[in-house]
């Protein structure tokens, strides 16, 4: 631990002089991310899925462009742009998803929008038509090499991803790869950069594993701080060397939840509950995917309402009390104790220090 106690002094000089500009971080120049789970079918069974019911009822056609105008009155309220990320489940097992898109594309003035999907029902016909609707990014996932990969998402997947990133590519349409880390594979993260950079992804960021849901039985497969701080310097490594001249260009992301101890860029604040709300393919609201806490349901109060008035949500914009834990840290008003999804999977707590943080005192 004694390289964690280093760069923790290393890392606080940087810490104080962002104290200041907390607004430009967390103020009124982000935009609201809605994450809207269109649906709960899905055609895999990953073993880290937040899901374990797959066979909730889900809102229809009219009642999804309801919710639409409830997200632009929140919006106009808060006077921010947005951005709605499509997912499911799988949301291509909805048939009507295309149609949902289109719909998207009126407002493109107000928000845009981007799928996370697992990549096994993109069709050529289906991209061509992601084509014409303008997404800012289509994400799927990686979480290793075949064998780990498949061992996780089902035999033969990894394939299906990579033909999918190939159809995406050739209609130019961006591509993110999510790797989610756990004791089991975040050592071949480099791996998965080199091959997401062989299929020409424009962008890969990861989180580590937050163990609820199905995922919940991997709990022991959560990082250690130890780990957390190796991993977190395998990610950095594989950015500088990915990014060199005469290697095809990839964009290596470190702006998530405790990884600008060793990026040492701009702290990253957990953003659920202030500029992200999640919505469930029945109408609950959530402050995020991860964080399993229900705030309401869109049949009873509106987006606005609930994003206003509900204590979670509010209770997670709170910038003044540290989380628990975090007393004695010099940052914690930056990065409001690292990743509180994380926190409420381990403990129940979502106010208390991410568990996985590699500060000691």
């Amino acid at each position: 631990m004694a390289a964690v106690e280093v760069a923790v002094v290393e890392v606080a000089a940087v810490a104080a002089e962002e104290t200041d500009s907390m607004e430009n971080i967390c103020g009124n120049d982000r935009s609201i991310v809605l994450q809207w789970h269109l649906t709960s079918r899905c055609n895999l069974r990953c073993k880290h899925c937040y899901q374990s019911d797959y066979q909730t009822p889900e809102l229809d056609f009219e009642y999804i462009l309801a919710i639409m105008k409830q997200y632009i009155e929140l919006l106009s309220k808060l006077k921010r742009r947005g951005h709605i990320n499509f997912t499911g489940g799988e949301p291509f097992l909805r048939e009507d998803f295309l149609k949902i898109l289109h719909e998207c594309k009126k407002h493109a003035s107000l928000f845009n929008f981007g799928v996370l999907t697992n990549g096994t029902l993109l069709t050529e016909d289906i991209v061509k038509e992601l084509g014409k609707l303008g997404p800012d990014f289509i994400q799927v996932s990686i979480e290793g090499d075949e064998e780990i990969h498949d061992s996780i998402r089902g035999r033969g997947n990894l394939k299906d991803v990579l033909n999918a990133l190939n159809i995406l590519t050739r209609y130019g349409i961006k591509t993110l790869v999510s790797f989610t880390a756990h004791r089991g594979n975040y050592k071949s993260f480099p791996n998965v950069v080199d091959l997401c950079r062989k299929h020409r992804v424009f962008k890969v960021w990861t989180d580590r594993i937050v163990p609820f849901g199905t995922g919940e039985a991997l709990k022991e497969q959560a990082l250690s701080p130890e780990e957390v701080w190796e991993f977190f310097n395998i990610i950095d490594k594989t950015r500088k060397q990915k990014n060199l001249p005469w290697r095809r260009k990839i964009i290596v992301e470190m702006r998530r939840s405790l990884q600008f101890l060793v990026a040492k860029n701009e702290p990253y604040r957990c953003g659920a509950g202030e500029s992200l709300i999640t919505l469930l393919e029945d109408g609950t609201v959530l402050p995020c995917r991860r964080m399993p806490i229900e705030c309401g349901n869109v049949k009873d109060n509106t987006l606005l309402e609930i994003y206003s008035k509900n204590n979670i949500m509010v209770g997670l914009r709170e910038k003044r009390k540290p989380p628990a834990g975090c007393e004695r840290c010099s940052y914690y008003f930056l990065c409001n104790g690292g990743a509180k999804c994380i926190s409420y999977a381990m403990t129940g707590d979502p106010f208390s220090r991410d568990p996985g943080c590699p500060i000691i005192w």
